[in-house]
């Protein structure tokens, strides 16, 4: 892996510092071969430690090669997987198939309907060469597109794979969990890529001391953790980055809550809003960071987020303002506010924050699906929710127009 991933980026670092111009040729990255490695550390790393993993050599083979989850994610750990090989499913094989499928679907519609509509807003905003002409408002559409893009595409990707897992007969660990919703860095990485973190915590974070010692031990841990989960992502400066950005909000995070003020306004509604506020902006900066094509560009469009092009408001709101703030605002060269995207923005806003993720509709924890249920929204076995998962999945197929590859596949 670090041979396929890191090899150019190592290369480019050396010719920089040596001025030298050595050249390698092309490598092919194997598909899934980040998340194949991670399977195998945690087998490897659990094997050493616990010398009591008897498994057949055929259930390992099995559990290494099963395919649905290995091009991203989630990360599936022995422990997770290979016990299911001795349950008889044989009873549950209608419900793992109607529970398999709607998933599926409703992650395939994430990714068409969603995800891929958002794909040319991020394109244009985040294109180096169209970074002039962008301004206040459209620079941070761009930006909070792209967290919904980025969230949208790979929690698709999670439910599909989960989806195919069902129909298979085994569960797979669930990967996302309303992280938009967390009011701090912390709730946040406890419920985006819940796997990934996990397999962080457990295999770099804890070994490393955890929470154990001062607090400059304990930071020190957080970074390296968060460093080294930037640079799985990739061979770049503005990844490494993004890592250390989500250590030091994770530091500042653990800073606070250790704090007694914390402790004393955190049942007030105005913190708690004002706490999903400050996580929200946090994560759109670090999205901005992953999604730059460089240092500088990252730094660039940060830039522009903060009024450095001015800020461009319709002409039909310019007349409604005295002519004090029109005198103001008079440097705005041009008018460049699209309502589409702020519709979309605030539309995916209420989806994301007021209606369940697919593992509470789905009740894929508990899978009671016999108790009554007032939530309308919840799955049940019945023909009205077959005919929706109909709907979804032909509109779905329908609207696949161009082939847009998941975000995750480069990692």
């Amino acid at each position: 892996m670090i041979y396929c991933k890191y090899t150019f980026f190592l290369v480019d670092q050396l010719n920089s510092v040596f001025y030298s111009d050595f050249k390698i040729e092309s490598i092919i990255l194997p598909l899934g071969i980040s998340f194949f490695t991670f399977q195998q550390i945690s087998f490897l790393s659990d094997q050493y430690k616990n010398r009591k993993l008897n498994y057949s050599f055929k259930d390992y083979f099995l559990y290494i090669t099963f395919f649905p989850q290995l091009i991203a994610g989630p990360i599936v750990r022995h422990n997770q997987f290979i016990p299911q090989l001795a349950i008889d499913r044989r009873n549950d094989t209608f419900k793992f198939l109607c529970i398999g499928s709607s998933f599926f679907a409703f992650g395939l519609a994430k990714k068409v309907l969603i995800a891929d509509n958002l794909s040319p807003i991020v394109n244009e905003s985040f294109n180096p060469n169209s970074l002039e002409s962008l301004n206040f408002f459209s620079a941070w559409i761009g930006a909070i597109c792209f967290t919904f893009q980025i969230y949208f595409d790979f929690s698709a990707y999670s439910d599909m794979a989960i989806g195919i897992a069902m129909l298979f007969g085994f569960n797979l660990p669930i990967n996302f969990n309303s992280p938009y919703k967390s009011r701090s860095i912390i709730e946040f990485w406890r419920k985006w890529h819940i796997t990934l973190s996990e397999f962080l915590k457990d295999y770099i974070y804890i070994p490393l001391g955890g929470n154990r010692g001062k607090k400059a031990r304990i930071f020190t841990n957080l970074f390296i953790t968060m460093f080294l989960g930037g640079l799985w992502h990739g061979a770049s400066w503005t990844f490494i980055i993004w890592g250390l950005f989500q250590g030091l909000l994770l530091s500042i995070n653990h800073t606070w809550r250790s704090s007694h003020l914390s402790n004393k306004i955190e049942y007030l509604l105005m913190y708690k809003i004002m706490t999903w506020m400050i996580t929200y902006f946090c994560i759109v900066v670090g999205w901005v960071i992953f999604r730059s094509h460089s240092t500088s560009h990252a730094f660039e469009y940060l830039k522009v987020m903060t009024f450095s092009n001015g800020i461009l408001f319709p002409d039909r709101w310019k007349l409604q303002l005295s002519d004090f703030f029109q005198n103001f605002l008079s440097f705005s060269p041009d008018i460049d506010l699209n309502k589409n995207h702020l519709l979309i923005g605030l539309f995916l806003f209420a989806f994301v924050l007021i209606i369940p993720n697919t593992n509470q509709i789905l009740d894929y924890l508990k899978q009671d699906y016999d108790k009554e249920s007032k939530n309308i929204l919840k799955w049940k076995p019945k023909i009205i929710y077959g005919i929706i998962l109909g709907l979804v999945s032909g509109i779905s197929i329908v609207s696949i127009s161009t082939e847009r590859e998941f975000i995750y596949f480069q990692f």
